[in-house]
This record gives structure tokens, C-alpha cells and sequence, in this order.
């Protein structure tokens, strides 16, 4: 639901920049990315907003990317476990979620730099 916001353009910048800061917090990297997108459109000069918007589309785009490979893994581990003969539903859902932990963990961990040479 959208709906139109009152005050100033000064107030209604610090109110969409605020929100932004809280749905960064709350991981919500979308919501955070729109939110600044229509500061900078009608403030381009708003505090750091030119600065967190590249930064906050790397984040978008890194978290797209950690579900995807989550999804893929998970499809890629249930389709091995009809691929190798099980047909009991709950042991596919369950190599279905297994492969989701694993594509979400190991990408997680090769991002991390764990694995990295020091």
C-alpha cells in the first residue's frame, strides 16, 4: 500500500532515510535500496545517500544470489535423491532441505574468506 507522504522535501528525505537505515538493519536490502532511491531522486545530495547506494546494491544483488544458490542446491539435492530411487516424499523433501543448508552454509562460508589463503 502506498501512500503519499506530508511535510517538506527536508522531512520527507529524513523520514524515507531513516527507514532506510532501520530495513539495512533488518537485512531488508531491497526495501533499504527503494527507499534511498527516492531520496536521491528528488535530494541526489541528501547526506551519504550517493554512497550508500552502490553499497547497497551489491548488497541486494549478494543477497539474491546466496537464495538462488540456496534454491539450487536444494532442487539439485531432491532431484539426485528421485534420480537415485527414493520415492518416500518425506525423504526427498528432507534431501530437498538438506541441499537448501548446504547451498545457503557453503556460500556462505566461501564469502566469508574461511577458506582463503592467509
Amino acid at each position: 500500500m502506498k501512500r503519499q507522504l506530508q511535510g517538506t522535501i527536508e522531512e520527507q528525505c529524513a523520514f524515507l532515510y531513516d527507514l532506510a537505515q532501520d530495513k539495512m538493519k533488518a537485512g531488508n536490502f531491497a526495501g533499504a535500496l527503494y527507499a534511498l532511491k527516492e531520496v536521491a531522486r528528488h535530494r541526489p545530495d541528501y547526506r551519504d545517500v550517493q554512497t550508500l547506494l552502490p553499497q547497497l546494491r551489491r548488497r541486494k544483488a549478494e543477497q539474491r544470489r546466496l537464495i538462488l544458490i540456496g534454491l539450487g542446491s536444494g532442487i539439485a539435492f531432491a532431484s539426485g535423491a528421485l534420480a537415485a530411487g527414493v520415492d518416500n516424499d518425506l525423504w526427498v523433501m528432507a534431501c530437498g532441505l538438506a541441499g537448501l543448508v548446504c547451498g545457503y552454509g557453503g556460500y556462505s562460508l566461501l564469502k566469508s574468506g574461511i577458506f582463503s589463503r592467509s
